[in-house]
């Protein structure tokens, strides 16, 4: 009977999830965010023995940034249906896959940081729900399953810190290798856990838990060295070499400027992945900051009131890594510290829930009031995220919208176009670069601009002008053939914004137009020294509507 109860709750817990997956199982927002491309293209060279190369980058480098470990795994889909895009609903299947652990392992999580079954379980629920965790779990992201083998260390961890066993800290160390081959942010979970066994005095499990996670590391460090990339191409440098591509676009005179933006962004962003919102106004950026602030003072009560637990050591250097980083913070990069900020919140909402019915009780005004005031603020925050929380699925993520899904269809066009009008071997100066290659089967790469400049306040549209300046001196000095410009991009996101860039680039001597939509630009590159032939006479034509 009660591994009936069981089921029947683990399957209402994923229903949502799996529901999610079957409405979004062709991915119709694939490549947006332009990581899950490189995964699937990657994956896609693995599965038809190509190695652990990026086919879509001119000279087909190797992928040195991306740890192989979820490649390899989605490689099976490809083995499975090598036929795009008819595969992506085996992608999606297999990570659903991932779902179901990751709630599981939540649940224990939030118990081994000191809540009761029930409030676990509440807060198991609420994550089942999140508009995060649905995204990232029906997607081809690596932030379901990093979390997975996260907190499968974690718990492992925990267990070796309280026992003589090393079969323990072993799986721990087995697992840790894996988290980081997945992400390698990983180091920070092996750093983590050798100091957290060292703290409780299980120096042996300390260095066996090494031992085992150590090769990873090693094995990954020796293999992006021989296969690095050593030419100059910055968008190459992007998409092959993390470290290359800091010191290449971060000074130290810009540390300053990440640190402070970072520490803002964690917070912002750490309040809306736990009490998600689903715009940038500022009243809800303000709500994400209070929201981001309790959760962060609630981690650190949990460790007063139960003391340090290895998720506390690994968050402290998780989130090391991500201030100075040259990203913003965001709910991709927090993702994995999800259900300890969730804690976090819970215990300092339980906190002053306690406070103010304990000042209700008393006789003082003065401090009925006080009372009053802390459990309105309970509810006023409450209700605020139930409400902003509830919103649609595509207002938190616009593009699972309808409005965006119209302007995939019409970059679809776009790629069709390519396909017929350009020549086999054209390379493209392209943002979502794997998506193109998968729809038209040319080769293209990005800019690799210094996103350092996202962090001002006027950062997007600084950062969308240096975007379009750079375009026509990149495509030319790097013998691209073509520019194709989408409203689905990161730094053109809508139709207003195409437009405004078509007008920048409409007298620009280096580029010709040939191809216009509400959706598309593609742009022909004309040289100084070299005039590129037009297009194919059998080439349509199309001008914006």
């Amino acid at each position: 009977m009660r591994i009936l109860a069981y089921s029947l709750l683990g399957a209402i817990l994923c229903a949502p999830v799996t529901l999610t997956a079957w409405r979004e199982r062709n991915l119709p927002h694939f490549g947006v965010l332009v990581d899950d491309g490189v995964y699937w293209v990657t994956a896609k060279a693995v599965a038809q023995g190509q190695g652990y190369k990026i086919p879509w980058l001119p000279g087909e480098p190797w992928q040195t940034k991306y740890p192989p470990l979820y490649p390899a795994y989605l490689a099976l889909a490809w083995r499975v249906n090598p036929q795009f895009p008819a595969n992506l609903p085996v992608a999606v299947f297999l990570a659903w896959l991932w779902a179901p652990p990751l709630l599981l392992l939540g649940f224990y999580a939030c118990r081994k940081l000191g809540l009761t079954a029930f409030e676990a379980l509440v807060l198991t629920a609420l994550f089942a729900v999140n508009p995060h965790f649905l995204y990232f779990a029906t997607g081809i992201h690596t932030e379901v399953p990093y979390t997975v083998l996260l907190l499968g260390t974690l718990l492992a961890l925990e267990r070796a810190s309280r026992t003589d066993s090393l079969r323990w800290p072993l799986a721990a160390g087995v697992l840790a290798a894996a988290a980081f081959l997945c992400r390698s942010t990983g180091i920070a979970l092996i750093a983590s856990g050798v100091l957290g066994l060292w703290l409780a005095g299980r120096k042996r499990s300390a260095w066996l838990y090494l031992g085992a996670a150590l090769p990873a590391v090693a094995g990954w460090a020796w293999w992006a060295q021989v296969h690095k990339y050593t030419g100059n191409d910055s968008a190459l440098i992007y998409h092959t070499d993390y470290l290359g591509f800091y010191t290449q676009t971060v000074s130290l005179r810009d540390l300053p400027v990440l640190l402070w933006g970072n520490l803002g962004g964690i917070l912002i962003r750490g309040g809306n992945l736990v009490l998600p919102t689903p715009g940038e106004t500022p009243p809800e950026r303000f709500f994400s900051i209070v929201i981001g602030i309790l959760a962060f003072r609630g981690v650190l009560g949990m460790v007063k009131r139960v003391g340090w637990s290895h998720y506390h050591l690994y968050a402290a250097g998780h989130l090391a890594l991500l201030i100075p980083w040259n990203f913003p913070a965001n709910s991709r990069l927090l993702f994995p510290l999800a259900p300890l900020l969730m804690a976090g919140l819970w215990e300092q909402f339980r906190e002053l829930t306690v406070l103010g019915l304990a000042g209700l009780r008393q006789r003082v005004f003065g401090e009925r009031l006080a009372g009053a005031a802390m459990l309105g603020a309970v509810v006023i925050l409450a209700a605020v995220g139930a409400w902003r929380w509830s919103r649609p699925f595509g207002d938190h993520y616009p593009q699972l919208s309808e409005g965006f899904r119209r302007q995939i269809r019409g970059v679809q066009r776009a790629y069709a176009w390519i396909r017929q009008a350009t020549p086999a071997d054209a390379t493209f100066v392209a943002c979502q670069d794997p998506r193109l290659y998968l729809e038209a089967n040319r080769k293209a790469a990005s800019l690799g601009v210094s996103p350092v400049i996202w962090f001002r306040p006027t950062g997007r549209t600084e950062l969308q002008d240096l975007y379009l300046k750079e375009i026509p001196k990149l495509a030319v000095t790097r013998r691209r053939r073509y520019v194709l410009l989408t409203d689905t991009e990161f730094l053109i996101a809508d139709r207003q914004d195409l437009a405004r860039a078509r007008r920048r680039l409409a007298n620009e001597p280096r580029l010709r137009e040939v191809y216009a939509s509400e959706d598309a630009v593609i742009y022909e590159v004309v040289s100084s020294a070299e005039t590129a032939p037009s297009c194919p006479a059998s080439a349509k034509l199309l001008k914006p509507r």
